[in-house]
């Protein structure tokens, strides 16, 4: 093999080398990767007020498969016929000490996130929530919202909450993960 061949041969593979390593991305260990990722919330708070009134119903339910040693509580909403509610939903992780309220952090990143409400049992048909917050794109957030109760006569149901969290993906899409679903107790007076 001449010198030149060999020369030639080095030449390529230094080309290459280089080549190989320039695509390759830089880390910059003074700028952290971005993680949209939260711990989620453990238990969630819906308080509903009457338009015009001081007093409001609230309901609190937490999930104790998360937090070990505390009850599990299930808060009655307690709502009456042909009254619309304003209503806003507080979220906690007490699987910390102290207890941290969550919902600022789901606040911070209500553009990857959308709480779903369903009616059960009495409240179906009767129930409907409505006006949800937006997010800062105009896409349904709902960490505030309106319910409306029709109808007339009592009636005992439920109210499933859904936290959907999409972690970039769009909310209309059916790729998302669910950071907390509670259902709460509904009487209808």
């Amino acid at each position: 093999m001449s010198i030149h061949t060999t020369v030639r041969m080095f030449l390529v593979l230094a080309v290459f080398t280089v080549l190989l390593n320039g695509c390759k991305e830089e880390e910059n260990p003074a700028v952290p990767p971005v993680d949209d990722e939260h711990a989620p919330p453990t238990t969630m708070v819906v308080v509903l007020k009457e338009a015009g009134k001081s007093d409001s119903t609230k309901s609190l339910v937490r999930d104790t498969t998360v937090i070990k040693g505390k009850a599990m509580v299930e808060d009655t909403l307690r709502i009456a016929s042909g009254v619309t509610y304003t209503g806003y939903i507080v979220l906690y992780d007490e699987s910390k000490t102290p207890v941290e309220n969550a919902t600022q952090e789901i606040v911070d990143d209500q553009d990857n996130h959308l709480f779903v409400f369903t009616p059960g049992g009495g409240a179906n048909g009767r129930v409907t929530v409505s006006n949800l917050s937006k997010d800062g794109k105009g896409s349904d957030f709902g960490l505030t919202f309106s319910v409306t109760v029709s109808g007339t006569g009592a009636a005992n149901g439920t109210l499933q909450v859904r936290l959907r969290h999409y972690g970039g993906n769009p909310k209309t899409g059916a790729t998302y993960d669910t950071d907390i679903d509670q259902t709460f107790p509904v009487v209808i007076r």
